[in-house]
């Protein structure tokens, strides 16, 4: 069985408004301990866990630590994967499923390739139905501009 590590006693004063009933440990005692009566602004040796536990006051001021206070992260405006939200607008345009959608991102890289593409003009590598939903959702003066 491990045995607790006893704190040394440090002095406390009772600044409650009524007098206190406190245990002490005490070897003397038939039952190890004692209880004792803390009359108000009165100091008495205790471990310091136990005298917070009756709500007593330290005498010795400790230096309490200085709060800083915690820088925020900046978190970019977009968390999202760039070839993710180009890969779920692909899937949006009425007629793209899974399969299209990773062909067109293989002919395109990015998205900026397939708008670039669609604004010059040039003929797309997919079905003619596609590629007019395609112009329609990526043409840069569009209706569905990004």
């Amino acid at each position: 069985m491990q045995e607790k590590k006893l704190e040394k006693p440090e002095a406390f004063i009772n600044q409650t408004k009524n007098p206190i009933r406190v245990k002490i440990l005490d070897p003397k005692e038939k039952m190890g301990f004692r209880w004792t009566m803390v009359k108000v602004n009165e100091v008495i040796e205790l471990p310091e866990t136990h005298a917070r536990a009756y709500g007593l006051k330290s005498v010795v001021e400790k230096p309490q630590p200085k709060a800083t206070p915690k820088k925020k992260e900046k978190k970019p405006a977009n968390l999202e994967n760039p070839k993710k939200a180009y890969h779920k607008r692909l899937l949006k345009v009425k007629g793209i499923g899974e399969k299209t959608a990773r062909d067109i991102e293989q002919a395109f890289q990015t998205e900026q390739h397939l708008e670039y593409a669609v604004n010059k003009g040039s003929r797309l590598p997919i079905r003619d139905d596609l590629e007019k939903e395609i112009v329609k959702a990526f043409k840069k003066n569009g209706k569905n501009v990004k």
